[in-house]
């Protein structure tokens, strides 16, 4: 230990010794380095030594790190010292010891560093601080909350351990030492360093193999941190064994669960230290997020608490055995608390599986829609399919669309459509004036069918309007009751034009059912969980007053007969289409919008009270829906709810028993009165 500074010192308590530091100020025998004058030296890392300095200027003291001679001779070894530099300079969090300048002296480089006076936490009277489950998880709190602060700015730091902790004046913990940081995400822009490695006892398998390392190897030493705060020792140990132990052994086994702070603490480092990568926390920010559970009493998400570790949670009372008939109604009272919190838990932790759920089945529909899209693109470019709407049977005439369409006597061959229209339950081509040209589908139309026009449908009208601004690429429709068979169907449509010039809409047609082979998903719908497709309606002037230019109909769902029209109510309805009106506006990408969960969600076939998830389809403004009955999500609780009834009921009988005792007793005293 430097003389300036002593765990003993009356005036800084472990930090600088004001009457040594005065000694050594005026000392003459020092050397310079830049404007600074080096007074003593602190201590030593592997990449270079730290000394206490002063400006000659501002007098101000601070940490001057130099690069050690044996380290500018290995290959990459100063350009990796000036790296650190630059890293640290880069890094503005309170919790991280940031460098105040980048020098050389000679060939030289050295740093210049706030004075981090109270040393590292490596040091016992540092260590003697954190001897409390409460002060140990705060403490890996905030030092986490930097590492992933680097995290978000891809620096990954690769050698945290007690000694890269160092403290202020204030007893205020910093992460230094930056020498072997690594890039998240390597690019060409920041060569990474030729000096791999960590330190014994703390650096993850990974690091241990020459792996490349990642924001889980960071996890990992975290979760050392916090079990060698927690337990005293290094989970792997520190000496010659530590790459063997770390490459055999697992983690050390998680004690059974406690009512104390200090178990969550090891669980949470128990998870962080797992082998694989995969099984540790995501990021340090979720290892945050479980430390705050744990600190303010909640349930950490890294390793969940049994049954009755929350059942003590909650009932735990001092006992009084004068109040023993009191024990019923509060084991009621507390069975339906914790009933009821658990239920709202529940339902909060369905709804985010849900909202994930419904976010990765709204891009498989997406892709798959995106496939029926390409399908129609690939038809337009074939000219016989372009030809059907200037066909030899087309009526040339000026006259309005529905008196040329009344004209028509006869439909187009359809067999150019014949080859692209596998996937669509109709394939339909139009003219500029909505009139068929030529059909595809496994029902005859009615005689009238040709002479109709179909320019106020959406997948003409919206068609004709891509084709006024020169616009060549299909586009999901609205959904809309077929005037031929009476079914709903949903659309995708796409001009076609001739030499520049639109002639005409090709459009591909599928009756909504009960899957529509949408969406692509390997999980199994059951009468309690499911996957539902919405879209939106096409406004009916003809039809009935609730059919609004808002309204949704279900396209998809286990209880719809093909075809069959079921509208959401338009309250519903008005919502998906304020909340996701955002959507991005081609049709294909994907939104950026959040997931809409709603936990009272009724379902227009099995009613019941649900738990929804909606997300967006990308801008097509198709909707899917992730739901699970709230009945089913609520069964884990159901035992606990009986359980508080039950009590609730011998809560009754126990009072009534002593009331009829309190009465007998006080009519005997009368008597013998």
């Amino acid at each position: 230990m430097s003389p300036c500074l002593h765990e003993d010192s009356e005036a800084s308590d472990g930090g600088v010794c004001v009457a040594c530091l005065l000694a050594v100020v005026l000392n003459d025998d020092t050397s310079r380095i830049g404007e600074y004058d080096v007074l003593q030296p602190l201590g030593e890392g592997g990449m270079g030594t730290v000394s206490l300095a002063r400006h000659r200027g501002s007098g101000q003291f601070v940490a001057l790190k130099v690069a050690k001679p044996e380290l500018l001779e290995v290959p990459g070894g100063r350009a990796a010292f000036l790296r650190q530099g630059r890293v640290e300079a880069t890094l503005e969090h309170p919790s991280i010891v940031r460098v105040l300048e980048l020098g050389a002296q000679g060939e030289a480089p050295y740093l210049v560093m706030p004075l981090m006076s109270r040393g590292t936490l490596a040091e016992p009277h540092n260590r003697a601080r954190y001897t409390v489950a409460r002060t140990q998880g705060e403490l890996v709190r905030d030092i986490a909350r930097a590492v992933q602060y680097a995290h978000g700015r891809g620096v990954l730091h690769c050698d945290l351990k007690a000694e890269n902790i160092l403290f202020d004046e204030a007893h205020v913990a910093h992460v230094s030492d930056f020498g072997l940081a690594r890039l998240v995400h390597p690019s060409g822009s920041w060569r990474q360093p030729d000096i791999r490695g960590g330190s014994l006892g703390w650096m993850s398998p990974e690091q241990v193999e020459g792996k490349e390392p990642s924001t889980a190897s960071d996890v990992f030493s975290l979760g050392v941190l916090l079990h060698w705060l927690l337990t005293g020792n290094l989970p792997f140990g520190a000496g010659e064994a530590f790459a063997d132990r770390i490459r055999r052994e697992a983690p050390p086994s998680l004690p059974s669960w406690g009512p104390d702070l200090a178990w969550s603490l090891l669980a949470i480092a128990h998870r962080a230290m797992q082998k694989s990568p995969d099984d540790r926390y995501a990021s340090a920010a979720e290892l945050v997020d479980d430390l705050d559970r744990a600190l303010n009493n909640h349930s950490i998400r890294g390793w969940p608490l049994p049954f009755w570790g929350r059942m003590w949670n909650w009932t735990r009372r001092p006992s009084n055995s004068r109040a023993l008939m009191l024990v019923p109604p509060v084991v009621a009272l507390v069975a339906l608390l914790v009933s009821n919190t658990q239920q709202a838990s529940l339902r909060r932790e369905v709804l985010d599986v849900n909202a994930y759920a419904a976010g990765g089945q709204a891009a498989a529909v997406l892709y798959q829609l995106r496939l029926y899209a390409e399908v129609i693109e690939n038809a337009v470019q074939d000219r016989r399919v372009a030809a059907l709407a200037n066909g030899p049977r087309r009526v040339d005439t000026a006259a309005t669309s529905h008196e040329a369409c009344r004209l028509q006597i006869a439909l187009e061959d359809p067999s150019p459509l014949l080859p692209h229209s596998k996937p669509f339950s109709t394939m339909v081509v139009l003219d500029v004036n909505g009139c068929p040209r030529a059909r595809v589908a496994a029902d005859d139309p009615p005689p009238g069918y040709l002479r109709e026009s179909f320019d106020t449908r959406d997948y003409f009208s919206g068609a004709q309007a891509s084709a006024l601004r020169g616009l060549r690429q299909a586009h999901v429709r609205k959904a809309y009751q077929s005037s031929v068979s009476g079914h709903v169907k949903f659309a995708i449509s796409m001009p076609i034009f001739e030499h520049q010039e639109w002639i005409g809409v090709l459009s591909g047609s599928i009756t909504v059912a009960s899957t529509l082979s949408l969406p692509q998903t390997a999980r199994r719908d059951t009468e309690d969980r499911m996957t539902v497709v919405l879209g939106p309606l096409e406004f009916n002037d003809k039809g009935r007053a609730h059919e609004t230019p808002s309204a949704f109909t279900v396209l998809a769902h286990p209880g719809l007969a093909q075809g069959e029209k079921q509208i959401l109510d338009r309250a519903l309805s008005e919502r998906l289409r304020l909340q996701f009106g955002g959507s991005p506006r081609a049709q294909f990408d994907l939104p950026t919008v959040s997931p809409l969960q709603v936990a009272d969600y009724t379902d227009p076939f099995l009613r019941d009270r649900w738990l929804a998830a909606f997300a967006p389809v990308g801008g097509t403004g198709h909707v899917v829906v992730v739901q699970t009955r709230d009945s089913a999500a609520m069964r884990p609780n159901d035992l606990l709810r009986q359980l508080g009834l039950v009590f609730a009921a011998l809560s009754a009988v126990v009072a009534m028993a002593f009331g009829a005792f309190w009465a007998w007793q006080r009519r005997a005293e009368r008597r013998t009165a």
